[in-house]
């Protein structure tokens, strides 16, 4: 039988919440919703049409190769989440469903390929998805195309083959110092039960590939690309850049929301910065010098590129936090932009300008933050009641302005604008509106 890599060949790529698979081919039940009745003593029935059937997908979806198992937690934790997500198919492009059925079989005659049979029903009266969400596919599949051209960008640099030993030794301690920075995000982060396990298990195979790479010298660098990996003993995983994309990408899909991997994800985007210069003097030291700067330059920018997919897909608790990240993420784009150079520029630029329209779009529904100035203390639950004839709004109060007791609110605090239920007493008033 054919290699995985020739099987996947002959698949169409596709994604649900952004975790991408492969299908050979997909089914979409369209319809209307009709009741047929029938009498007695006559021969023709009386159809009712009860109007347009929601549609249904149905297909079978595969995922191979090194990142299998982390891509098989990603795809169940994102069928599991509650609420509806974007789907793409091949030809539908993306839709809005909600998952109603994962199964989940695993066989070994492809090479450890893992096979699911989904099913989705649309969300909705529209066969397609609102704007909104169609533009959050779009940030997916831009940020698809530019993992390849970062992981092209840095093997055309990154180069190990025929060096010395120290040469070899100081890009393995580069990379030891991107999969510890990794790391600490990861234990920043709260990810869910399936994909903790599979992102420990990713870091941790990666860091004895460098071990062994070390160890062993020269001999068994790949002449062909300087930068495969998986010719050591602990064949595990793919080749550095491709490894390192799975890791950040695992980062990002199994995190418990899109909060949460803004927060993992962030302070990678400034890893490294400022570059090493190159050495002056020595082919061998500029090398060293290109070497780190790659890694460096990996990392930052496939974190930026998964850090845009999940700033496009929050649900940003008010107005000001969502352009905030808007801001962010198109300066570190730019800052990164700037240091690129070919098909990576443009790639870059997509992700950043589809990034920067899906989170405009969210503007419209968010609501602004007020502070408050109060004459007396009240609970918030109080205040909750005061604002919005909502007690349930307590908790967003305490939370936003970090409140010990939810008894005892501050004198001054932040909350959300909104129709007031009662006036504001004298000497209670709103100081400040961010717009």
């Amino acid at each position: 039988m054919s290699s995985c890599i020739d099987w996947r060949t002959a698949l169409r790529p596709a994604s649900f919440r952004g975790v991408p698979f492969y299908v050979e081919s997909d089914e979409a039940d369209y319809g209307r919703r009709l009741v047929v009745h029938q009498f007695p003593n006559r021969d023709a029935p009386f159809v009712e049409d009860m109007g347009e059937a929601a549609p249904h997908y149905s297909f079978h979806a595969y995922v191979a190769g090194d990142a299998a198992l982390g891509l098989k937690a990603a795809l169940v934790g994102a069928c599991r989440r509650r609420g509806p997500g974007t789907l793409v198919l091949p030809t539908d492009g993306g839709v809005t469903v909600r998952c109603k059925s994962c199964k989940r079989s695993q066989e070994l005659d492809r090479q450890g390929y893992i096979a699911f049979k989904l099913e989705f029903v649309d969300n909705g009266a529209s066969l397609f998805a609102s704007p909104i969400g169609l533009l959050e596919a779009l940030v997916g599949g831009a940020a698809l195309a530019a993992v390849g051209w970062v992981v092209g960008a840095f093997s055309a640099v990154y180069s190990t083959v025929r060096a010395d030993a120290w040469l070899i030794a100081s890009a393995a301690g580069a990379i030891r110092g991107a999969i510890a920075a990794i790391d600490d995000a990861r234990s920043s982060v709260v990810m869910t039960v399936e994909a903790a396990p599979v992102l420990l298990r990713q870091l941790t195979d990666l860091a004895y590939q460098v071990d062994d790479v070390a160890a062993a010298g020269p001999d068994v660098v790949a002449a062909d690309t300087g930068t495969d990996l998986s010719t050591t003993s602990r064949a595990a995983v793919p080749s550095l850049p491709v490894a390192m994309a799975d890791i950040v990408n695992t980062l990002r899909v199994g995190a418990v929301d899109e909060l949460a991997a803004i927060r993992a994800l962030w302070p990678l985007t400034s890893y490294g910065r400022p570059d090493p210069l190159p050495a002056s003097d020595g082919i061998a030291e500029a090398q060293d010098a290109a070497n780190v700067t790659a890694v460096n330059a990996l990392v930052r920018r496939l974190a930026l590129v998964e850090l845009a997919v999940a700033v496009a897909a929050a649900d940003f608790p008010d107005r000001e936090t969502a352009v905030l990240w808007r801001a962010r993420i198109a300066e570190a784009l730019d800052d990164e932009i700037a240091t690129a150079d070919g098909p990576l520029v443009a790639a870059l630029g997509d992700v950043r300008g589809r990034a920067a329209l899906a989170i405009s779009r969210k503007l419209a529904d968010l609501q602004s933050i007020i502070t408050l100035e109060a004459k007396g203390e009240a609970s918030a639950i109080v205040w909750a009641w005061r604002l919005y004839s909502d007690a349930n709004q307590a908790p967003d109060l305490v939370a936003r302005n970090r409140v010990r007791h939810p008894s005892y609110m501050p004198r001054a605090f932040a909350a959300l604008a909104g129709p007031v239920n009662v006036a504001l007493t004298r000497g209670e008033r709103n100081l400040r509106e961010v717009v």
